[in-house]
């Protein structure tokens, strides 16, 4: 028996053994800073075998050929290929590659075991921007289509809203530092240069207690950061503009900075307008220590606009400045303490401004600025951690809005908006507490957080929780209030006139303090290659502001302004997949059904950007340099306040009888947004070229159109078709006629990119 069982022993161990060596384990990692590279596809050429690495970049590859050729990729990182023998473990450094295509899945990334920040959140590399047929440009702002939470009023839009509610409820980060306004020309672009971006993170309320002072989410945009091996540059050239970067540094420093110019010799897209226009964008960022953990950072950003001529005192100017910087001033075991300074600045400045909320152009000076100092303590251990913080900052908020005189109409003096004047200065102050533990699969955190200004003084809970049974599977879930001690009104669908103008309102007397009640609930399932995520959410608020629309034609005590009441529901789901080696090709297919309401006047009527179902689809496919992609929206209708009946205006004050000036009708409207405009369909297209030079040069040339057909992307206005005298009244009552916002011709855009 002793025989039989010692030969039992030696049999297994020479099977173990042949098995064993038909297989190759190893891990995929980057070539500067040794980090994982999740996800790379791994394949054996002669075996006909392929697996991917997980998210620690981990993987076991049945290997039952020698010797066989292993071939390794991964989107934005340059292939490699190893010829294995007798090797069992296999480490493979991939370096970083200008990305062709790029991965279209856009999903929360992998927390650590106690940060639950990963509810809500969607995080989008710099890569996958690129792979959205871009008007004019690549967008870092109009790319966050992919992210399922994310809608814009049209194409021509780059102000994100996210769940029903408008970008200006929404915090703008850089590199975690807020900034106040980052939109060129009427917030049709973004001021943040592309190819400054590394990454960008959408996170959806209700956010961690850390984050204060939003009401929907935040939207913060990482950074590039300078390669430790060696210099890297490279620009862009598209219609209009021009763009440059350049970076470099050790694992002591690293720097990196990006510069973009914008010229247009005349604005003949806007009604009325016919000026010059120029902008300038820079960014510059300094990283100290080594890429896996950093020290400290400091942050420079910086834009001008300018349209017009000063010395025909008909022009509009204005600028931005963010300058911030952090360090990591203690590493102990498991305790860490950071602190940060920061200061950001918006101003504007014009005369004969046209497009502004009344009949005649007007005069402006707006300044808004914010200083602040923060502290963040945090103390984790196996299963626990601890996290505390607090910010004190100085924000002065000054309009001045002043509508030029009517002269041409016998009116002598200037309209002001009482309420549009404000000079302001008040000290914020707010701390946060945040605790979480995990018990077995499932990881619970609570806190809360405290906001003051001035007299006002908010507390905000929150409480997460996160229950992940296997590795491939997440459920997760939040809830939590976020409030808001001043609002930001702008004009919420800026298109098709162009509407530069913002109002920054202090909370306090008859101006009262935004709050919403939030919930939301997420499932994430990795099955790579395939992902899906579908997320659930509603809220309740109180507090909401938007400019006062011309539809509203109650008594009101603002002029320009009314708050309300806020709810919002809906679900979001997402699915995507990757594959191929030799063919790369990247899906990713969504789905948002939603409903945002708003009660202005004690009844419950649709947000005048609330759409109920929308439909998006991002496609690309790679031949050797060859990428072509594709993008297609479908959404439903916005609503449209239906007009009753339209009346023939005798007279309008300040306009002397017998001028040969006849007045327009004048629209009696029925009940706010009570009914539906149609819905829209746009197919975008592209495709790009990507060739080696010498070294490791590389050149992209790439062609794009939007709305490929010519369809109708934009929705109703709530205006009639040009009419005159008795032709523009209906004394049938039948519904006026409407027509579209604006009409979107095929659009196609010519980049030419290079890189080394």
């Amino acid at each position: 028996m002793a025989m039989i069982r010692w030969a039992g022993l030696a049999l297994w161990g020479a099977t173990g053994s042949g098995l064993a060596a038909q297989s190759v384990t190893g891990t995929v990692t980057a070539a500067v800073g040794s980090t994982p590279i999740a996800a790379a596809a791994i394949a054996a050429r002669r075996s006909a075998t392929a697996t991917t690495a997980d998210r620690l970049g981990r993987f076991v590859l049945p290997v039952d050929i020698r010797p066989d050729t292993v071939v390794v990729a991964a989107i934005g990182w340059r292939p490699d290929t190893i010829v294995v023998t007798t090797q069992t473990d296999l480490t493979i450094a991939l370096e970083r590659a200008p990305a062709v295509i790029s991965d279209l899945i856009v999903t929360a990334a992998a927390p650590r075991i106690l940060d639950l920040r990963g509810t809500g959140r969607w995080e989008m590399p710099l890569a996958t921007a690129r792979t959205i047929p871009p008007a004019v440009e690549t967008d870092v702002f109009r790319a966050l289509a992919l992210v399922p939470a994310v809608s814009f009023s049209s194409p021509l839009s780059a102000r994100p809203m996210i769940r029903g509610y408008d970008a200006q409820e929404v915090t703008t980060r850089i590199d975690g530092f807020e900034a106040l306004n980052l939109y060129h020309l009427g917030r049709i672009f973004s001021s943040f240069p592309a190819d400054a971006a590394d990454a960008i993170t959408v996170s959806a309320a209700p956010t961690s207690a850390a984050d204060g002072g939003t009401v929907a989410g935040v939207i913060d945009i990482g950074g590039r950061t300078g390669r430790e091996d060696r210099f890297h540059g490279g620009g862009g050239l598209s219609y209009g503009s021009l763009s440059a970067y350049a970076g470099g540094g050790d694992h002591r420093v690293r720097a990196f900075a990006a510069a973009r110019v914008f010229y247009w010799k005349s604005l003949e897209l806007i009604p009325r307008v016919d000026i010059p226009y120029h902008f300038e964008d820079l960014y510059a960022g300094i990283v100290v220590g080594p890429s896996e953990r950093p020290r400290g950072r400091v942050t420079v950003f910086a834009t001008q606009d300018r349209a017009g001529r000063v010395d025909d005192r008909n022009y509009l100017n204005w600028d931005n400045l963010v300058l911030g910087s952090r360090w990591r001033l203690l590493t102990r075991g498991g305790m860490t303490l950071d602190v940060a300074g920061s200061a950001a600045r918006f101003r504007q400045r014009g005369e004969d401004v046209p497009g502004l909320h009344s009949n005649a152009n007007a005069d402006l000076t707006n300044h808004f600025t914010r200083t602040a100092a923060t502290a963040d303590l945090g103390v984790s251990g196996a299963t626990g951690r601890l996290g505390a913080g607090l910010s004190v900052g100085w924000r002065r908020v000054r309009n001045r809005i002043a509508d030029v005189p009517l002269a041409d109409f016998g009116v002598a003096n200037p309209v002001r908006s009482p309420r549009a004047d404000l000079d302001i200065g008040r000290l914020e102050v707010g701390a946060y507490l945040e605790a979480a533990r995990r018990f077995g699969a499932v990881t619970l955190e609570a806190g809360g957080r405290v906001d003051a200004a001035g007299s006002t003084v908010v507390v905000q809970p929150r409480a997460r929780v996160r229950w992940s049974p296997v590795q491939r599977l997440t459920l997760s879930a939040a809830v939590g209030r976020t409030t808001r001690l001043f609002h930001l009104l702008s004009e919420a669908r800026s298109e098709p006139d162009v509407d530069f103008l913002d109002f920054w309102l202090a909370v306090g007397d008859s101006v009262p303090v935004a709050r919403v009640d939030h919930g939301t609930l997420d499932l994430e399932l990795d099955l790579s290659p395939f992902v899906a995520r579908v997320s659930a959410y509603r809220s309740r608020g109180n507090g909401i502001g938007e400019l006062r629309p011309d539809v509203d034609q109650r008594p009101s005590g603002f002029e320009f302004f009314r708050f309300g009441a806020s709810k919002t529901s809906g679900i979001e789901a997402q699915l995507a997949w990757r594959g191929g080696i030799a063919t790369p090709r990247s899906l990713s297919v969504s789905y948002a059904r939603a409903r945002s309401d708003r009660d202005w006047h004690g009844e419950w009527v649709r947000w005048a950007l609330d759409r109920r179902h929308q439909v998006r689809a991002f496609g690309q496919i790679r031949f050797g340099g060859l990428s072509l992609f594709g993008a297609a929206d479908v959404a439903s209708g916005t609503p449209i306040t239906p007009i009753d009946y339209l009346l023939p205006e005798s007279g309008a004050p300040g306009i002397p009888r017998g001028m040969a000036i006849r007045p327009p009708a004048v629209p009696v409207y029925g009940r706010e947004n009570d009914a539906t405009t149609a819905g829209t369909l746009r197919l975008d297209g592209g495709v790009a070229w990507s060739f080696g030079g010498p070294a490791k040069d590389r050149f992209t040339l790439g062609v794009s159109v939007i709305n490929l057909l010519g369809t109708a992307v934009a929705p109703f206005g709530t205006f009639v078709e040009p009419a005159t005298g008795a032709e523009a009244v209906d004394p049938a009552g039948r519904p006026a006629p409407y027509r579209r916002l604006f009409n979107l011709p095929p659009i196609p855009t010519l980049t030419l990119r290079a890189e080394f």
